[in-house]
């Protein structure tokens, strides 16, 4: 849970000052840096958590099994599978060649087959030009969508999807998708062909139901317009069995509010009175609603969060100069109270545990900022004279209207709470000219969601 917020000492303590061309590409290389350590250290705990439900397996030789099975709600599917007898029994795994098959109490079924595998991509750095097909021939584990007078079969193998089709005893014949690269002499561009094979498969297999004809000339090759499908042909055939559960993201809405702690810095060729100033900020107030798309499969680990966050704070800070030269000495008290509301979009990995639930986030936040109020006050003195001068200006003037930030945060959530610690590194409220501001904050934030 320390690791996301590595990115705060980083910030703090070499956070470069840069001109706001650099400062982009800046914020562009640290997000790809906080996404490779988000999507590379976080998946590793998910290995250690277990979650053993009631299921069974088929041996070959037809004998079920009452086991407890590690079900990690498998979005690629697996290739080996833990397993216990008994609650406090040894662990052990079985692999798709030494069982038929393997139910969970979840509703997911799946069968040990021998397939030929379309070894073809979408991926057209990993084609060649006018290569031929190929395909590779594996013992897997396929989860089974459909039974019936027709079975649907479904890989996922962490590439792409397969689906294959199964009539009685007949062997699996994949539906097929081929993908192929062509040069074009004229453009001298490579093209992505696409052979959907699978539609004339299916248009040949369910041609004793008429009701389906005009539905496969457009049908997806997807999970849902598959499923509907072969549901359809078995309905069309009286001959109903299995179907698996329709599997769509869940939305929560919610709620939240917190304090924030904010840090405003300056960086200027010309403004001394600006990038010297140590601006201090109290505690404020942030408060908005929140939308998290919870995605299938994988135990709902992964997310989209989306907020829309009012967020508002002030800065002071005094600076003093001296000129030696000119026998001067100038006082500075710079303010400033800015508004916005922000839009943060993030990627969210949840961690597994029974009542807890940590979870943690990377993302960039859109802030619009509704209003800025800003004074300075200039105080001059002089050696050797009793004059002094005393005025009032706009510090900065030039104000943007988009500030673009980079997000991470942690938390954990209890029931329909959460409670989440969040930093924010951004472009403050103004990039003109030579004179650029930097905001970095730190927000503790209250959710309950509905």
């Amino acid at each position: 849970m320390v690791a996301p917020f590595l990115f705060l000492v980083y910030f703090s303590g070499l956070y470069p000052k840069l001109s706001a061309c650099a400062y982009f590409v800046y914020m562009r290389k640290t997000l790809l840096l906080l996404l490779f350590t988000f999507l590379f250290y976080f998946p590793l705990h998910s290995f250690a958590q277990k979650n053993f439900v009631s299921g069974y397996f088929v041996t070959v030789k037809n004998d079920t099994i009452s086991c407890l099975i590690n079900d990690q709600n498998w979005k690629k599917n697996p290739k080996q599978v833990q397993y216990r007898i008994t609650e406090n029994g040894d662990t052990d795994t079985f692999k798709p060649a030494q069982i038929k098959s393997f139910g969970l109490s979840t509703g997911d079924v799946f069968e040990g087959k021998i397939v030929s595998i379309d070894n073809s991509t979408n991926n057209v750095e990993r084609l060649s030009v006018n290569g031929a097909p190929t395909t590779t021939t594996d013992t897997v584990f396929l989860k089974v969508l459909v039974k019936g007078a027709a079975n649907l079969f479904y890989l996922y193998n962490g590439e792409r999807e397969h689906f294959y089709y199964q009539t009685n005893a007949e062997n699996l014949v994949e539906l097929g998708l081929t993908y192929s690269l062509q040069f074009d002499p004229v453009t001298g561009k490579r093209l992505l062909i696409t052979d959907s094979k699978y539609r004339g498969q299916l248009k040949t297999y369910f041609a004793d139901c008429s009701a389906l004809t005009e539905k496969l000339l457009d049908i997806k090759y997807s999970v849902s317009d598959m499923r509907a499908a072969f549901k359809q042909y078995n309905t069309c055939r009286n001959n109903n069995g299995y179907v698996s559960t329709e599997e769509k993201a869940r939305f929560d809405f919610g709620v939240l509010a917190g304090a924030s702690f904010t840090n405003l810095s300056f960086t200027s060729a010309e403004r001394v009175d600006l990038a010297r100033t140590k601006f201090k900020s109290p505690v404020s107030f942030n408060a908005g609603i929140s939308v998290n798309m919870i995605l299938p499969r994988n135990r709902q680990r992964w997310s989209f969060y989306n907020e829309l966050l009012w967020k508002s704070y002030t800065a002071q800070g005094n600076y003093y100069q001296t000129i030696d030269f000119a026998y001067e000495h100038r006082a500075y008290n710079t303010e400033f109270s800015i508004s916005s509301f922000g839009l943060g979009s993030m990627i969210r990995y949840n961690m597994s545990f029974p009542t807890l639930k940590p979870f943690v986030s990377i993302g960039v936040a859109n802030n619009l900022i509704l209003h800025v109020k800003e004074f300075q006050s200039v105080h001059v003195t002089y050696d050797f004279s009793e004059k002094e001068e005393y005025y009032e200006r706009v510090p900065v003037g030039i104000i943007d209207k988009h500030e673009l930030g980079a997000l991470v945060g942690a938390g954990v959530s209890y029931k329909k709470t959460s409670l989440e610690a969040r930093g924010e590194v951004g472009s403050g409220f103004t990039r003109s000219g030579l004179t650029a501001s930097h905001k970095t904050a730190i927000r503790v934030l209250f959710g309950y969601h509905f």
